[in-house]
């Protein structure tokens, strides 16, 4: 999606607010394990 557009679905007025979003997203994005992956490695 482009940054611009989800700039303007957020309510931000500055693209610097969204880009911190967007890092945070990121870092948890790499993070997260999904509940299948929990069952997968137990199983």
């Amino acid at each position: 999606m482009d940054i611009r557009i989800l700039k303007e679905l957020m309510g931000h007025k500055g693209i610097k607010t969204t880009m911190i979003y967007l890092h945070i997203n990121d870092h948890a994005r790499r993070n997260f394990r999904s509940p299948l992956d929990v069952l997968m490695d137990s199983g």
